[in-house]
Protein backbone atom coordinates (compact mmCIF):
# COMPACT_ATOMS: atom_id res chain seq x y z
CA UNK A 1 0.00 0.00 0.00
CA UNK A 2 3.08 2.50 0.98
CA UNK A 3 4.42 1.65 -2.99
CA UNK A 4 0.56 2.77 -4.61
CA UNK A 5 0.88 5.76 -2.06
CA UNK A 6 4.35 7.22 -3.45
CA UNK A 7 3.58 6.03 -7.25
CA UNK A 8 0.35 8.48 -6.26
CA UNK A 9 1.97 11.01 -5.24
CA UNK A 10 4.87 11.30 -7.28
CA UNK A 11 2.54 11.36 -10.70
CA UNK A 12 0.05 13.49 -11.63
CA UNK A 13 -1.03 12.16 -15.11
CA UNK A 14 -3.87 9.85 -14.44
CA UNK A 15 -2.37 7.35 -17.49
CA UNK A 16 0.75 7.33 -15.76
CA UNK A 17 -0.95 6.26 -12.37
CA UNK A 18 -1.81 3.64 -14.52
CA UNK A 19 0.86 2.49 -16.47
CA UNK A 20 2.73 2.25 -12.61
CA UNK A 21 0.30 0.54 -11.16
CA UNK A 22 0.50 -2.55 -13.36
CA UNK A 23 3.17 -4.15 -11.44
CA UNK A 24 1.30 -3.87 -8.45
CA UNK A 25 -1.15 -7.28 -7.69
CA UNK A 26 -3.41 -7.82 -5.42
CA UNK A 27 -6.52 -11.23 -5.24
CA UNK A 28 -9.41 -10.33 -4.41
CA UNK A 29 -12.06 -12.68 -2.81
CA UNK A 30 -15.89 -12.34 -3.37
CA UNK A 31 -17.72 -11.47 -0.15
CA UNK A 32 -21.60 -11.02 0.73
CA UNK A 33 -21.16 -8.92 3.26
CA UNK A 34 -20.88 -5.50 3.10
CA UNK A 35 -18.37 -5.17 6.27
CA UNK A 36 -16.13 -8.00 4.68
CA UNK A 37 -15.95 -6.42 0.96
CA UNK A 38 -14.78 -2.94 2.62
CA UNK A 39 -12.40 -4.83 5.15
CA UNK A 40 -10.84 -6.77 2.03
CA UNK A 41 -10.28 -2.77 0.36
CA UNK A 42 -9.49 -0.84 3.08
CA UNK A 43 -5.85 -0.48 2.53
CA UNK A 44 -6.68 1.60 -0.51
CA UNK A 45 -6.07 5.31 1.12
CA UNK A 46 -8.29 8.35 0.39
CA UNK A 47 -5.75 10.06 -1.63
CA UNK A 48 -5.65 7.06 -4.62
CA UNK A 49 -9.72 6.95 -3.53
CA UNK A 50 -9.92 10.62 -4.83
CA UNK A 51 -7.30 10.25 -7.32
CA UNK A 52 -9.54 7.36 -9.12
CA UNK A 53 -12.78 9.81 -9.05
CA UNK A 54 -11.06 12.45 -10.36
CA UNK A 55 -9.57 10.35 -13.17
CA UNK A 56 -13.23 8.79 -13.78
CA UNK A 57 -14.32 12.13 -13.97
CA UNK A 58 -11.67 13.53 -16.41
CA UNK A 59 -12.16 10.79 -18.69
CA UNK A 60 -16.49 11.30 -18.69
CA UNK A 61 -16.42 7.38 -17.75
CA UNK A 62 -20.23 6.51 -16.70
CA UNK A 63 -19.30 2.95 -16.76
CA UNK A 64 -16.67 2.93 -13.63
CA UNK A 65 -17.34 -0.77 -13.53
CA UNK A 66 -16.22 -1.49 -17.38
CA UNK A 67 -13.59 0.91 -17.00
CA UNK A 68 -11.94 -0.74 -14.06
CA UNK A 69 -12.07 -4.32 -15.43
CA UNK A 70 -10.27 -2.92 -19.01
CA UNK A 71 -7.56 -1.70 -16.78
CA UNK A 72 -5.46 -4.43 -15.72
CA UNK A 73 -3.57 -2.91 -13.08
CA UNK A 74 -7.41 -1.80 -11.60
CA UNK A 75 -8.43 -5.48 -11.43
CA UNK A 76 -8.68 -5.54 -7.28
CA UNK A 77 -10.89 -2.14 -7.37
CA UNK A 78 -13.02 -3.90 -10.48
CA UNK A 79 -13.79 -6.58 -8.43
CA UNK A 80 -14.63 -4.73 -4.92
CA UNK A 81 -17.05 -2.43 -7.09
CA UNK A 82 -18.76 -5.67 -9.03
CA UNK A 83 -18.87 -7.11 -5.68
CA UNK A 84 -20.55 -3.89 -4.24
CA UNK A 85 -23.32 -4.04 -7.01
CA UNK A 86 -24.14 -7.56 -6.65
CA UNK A 87 -25.02 -7.38 -2.63
CA UNK A 88 -27.65 -6.16 -0.81
CA UNK A 89 -25.58 -2.56 0.32
CA UNK A 90 -26.52 -1.84 -3.66
CA UNK A 91 -30.08 -3.18 -3.98
CA UNK A 92 -31.77 -2.60 -0.64
CA UNK A 93 -32.81 0.99 1.17
CA UNK A 94 -31.16 0.44 4.41
CA UNK A 95 -32.38 3.81 6.06
CA UNK A 96 -36.15 1.38 6.16
CA UNK A 97 -36.63 0.50 9.64
CA UNK A 98 -36.78 -2.48 8.41
CA UNK A 99 -33.09 -2.72 8.15
CA UNK A 100 -32.22 -0.85 11.56
CA UNK A 101 -30.52 -4.06 13.79
CA UNK A 102 -28.34 -4.53 10.34
CA UNK A 103 -27.89 -0.65 9.96
CA UNK A 104 -26.67 -0.29 14.08
CA UNK A 105 -24.61 -3.98 13.83
CA UNK A 106 -22.79 -2.35 10.55
CA UNK A 107 -22.70 0.40 12.03
CA UNK A 108 -20.80 -0.81 15.27
CA UNK A 109 -18.24 -2.36 12.99
CA UNK A 110 -17.47 0.51 10.99
CA UNK A 111 -17.34 3.12 13.41
CA UNK A 112 -13.75 3.04 14.29
CA UNK A 113 -12.59 2.33 11.29
CA UNK A 114 -11.13 5.53 9.19
CA UNK A 115 -10.40 3.42 6.18
CA UNK A 116 -13.38 1.91 5.71
CA UNK A 117 -14.74 4.89 6.31
CA UNK A 118 -12.99 7.00 3.30
CA UNK A 119 -14.22 3.87 1.37
CA UNK A 120 -17.34 5.03 2.11
CA UNK A 121 -16.54 8.11 1.34
CA UNK A 122 -15.61 6.62 -2.40
CA UNK A 123 -19.05 4.79 -2.70
CA UNK A 124 -21.00 8.08 -2.52
CA UNK A 125 -18.62 10.13 -4.59
CA UNK A 126 -19.31 7.44 -7.59
CA UNK A 127 -22.89 8.31 -6.94
CA UNK A 128 -22.18 10.91 -9.24
CA UNK A 129 -20.20 9.32 -11.79
CA UNK A 130 -22.11 5.84 -11.89
CA UNK A 131 -26.18 5.46 -11.71
CA UNK A 132 -25.57 1.94 -10.52
CA UNK A 133 -24.09 2.87 -7.36
CA UNK A 134 -26.80 5.66 -5.93
CA UNK A 135 -28.41 3.01 -3.68
CA UNK A 136 -25.20 1.71 -2.41
CA UNK A 137 -23.95 5.65 -1.78
CA UNK A 138 -27.26 6.37 -0.56
CA UNK A 139 -26.82 3.89 2.27
CA UNK A 140 -23.36 5.39 2.71
CA UNK A 141 -24.05 8.79 3.59
CA UNK A 142 -26.92 7.50 5.62
CA UNK A 143 -24.17 5.24 7.43
CA UNK A 144 -21.79 8.33 7.46
CA UNK A 145 -24.37 10.47 8.89
CA UNK A 146 -25.84 8.80 11.65
CA UNK A 147 -21.59 8.02 12.70
CA UNK A 148 -21.72 11.00 13.46
CA UNK A 149 -18.86 12.04 10.54
CA UNK A 150 -17.77 15.20 9.77
CA UNK A 151 -18.86 15.24 6.32
CA UNK A 152 -18.08 19.01 5.65
CA UNK A 153 -14.91 18.40 3.38
CA UNK A 154 -17.01 16.05 1.59
CA UNK A 155 -19.29 17.51 -1.37
CA UNK A 156 -22.10 16.20 -2.29
CA UNK A 157 -22.67 18.27 -5.48
CA UNK A 158 -23.58 16.31 -8.50
CA UNK A 159 -24.07 12.86 -6.67
CA UNK A 160 -27.16 11.60 -7.35
CA UNK A 161 -28.98 10.36 -3.90
CA UNK A 162 -31.52 8.50 -3.32
CA UNK A 163 -34.35 11.68 -2.25
CA UNK A 164 -35.86 9.48 0.68
CA UNK A 165 -32.40 8.33 1.95
CA UNK A 166 -31.12 12.17 2.03
CA UNK A 167 -34.36 13.28 3.77
CA UNK A 168 -33.26 10.45 6.36
CA UNK A 169 -29.60 11.88 6.58
CA UNK A 170 -30.48 15.57 6.74
CA UNK A 171 -33.18 14.34 10.05
CA UNK A 172 -29.76 12.79 11.63
CA UNK A 173 -27.82 15.59 10.95
CA UNK A 174 -30.83 17.61 12.92
CA UNK A 175 -30.72 15.13 16.02
CA UNK A 176 -27.04 15.47 15.73
CA UNK A 177 -26.68 19.10 15.82
CA UNK A 178 -24.33 21.15 17.92
CA UNK A 179 -24.93 24.36 17.81
CA UNK A 180 -26.92 26.17 20.22
CA UNK A 181 -30.23 26.49 18.72
CA UNK A 182 -30.18 22.80 17.90
CA UNK A 183 -30.79 23.61 13.99
CA UNK A 184 -28.32 22.41 11.04
CA UNK A 185 -28.31 23.75 7.71
CA UNK A 186 -27.26 22.59 4.64
CA UNK A 187 -24.18 24.05 4.27
CA UNK A 188 -22.82 21.45 7.01
CA UNK A 189 -23.33 18.67 4.30
CA UNK A 190 -22.55 20.65 1.44
CA UNK A 191 -25.74 19.44 -0.50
Amino acid sequence: MKRINLLINSIDNSQEIIQQLKEIKQGYNRKDDFYQVLTQAKNFDEFYLNELLQMLRNKKITNCLEFFKSQTELKFIASMIQNVSGIDINKKNYSNENYDQIRKGLIKQISYDQYIIKLMKFLVGLTAIDERFIQSGSNALNFLVEMKIDLREQSLENKRLIKSQIQMAIHQLQLQSTSDDQSTSLCDVKA
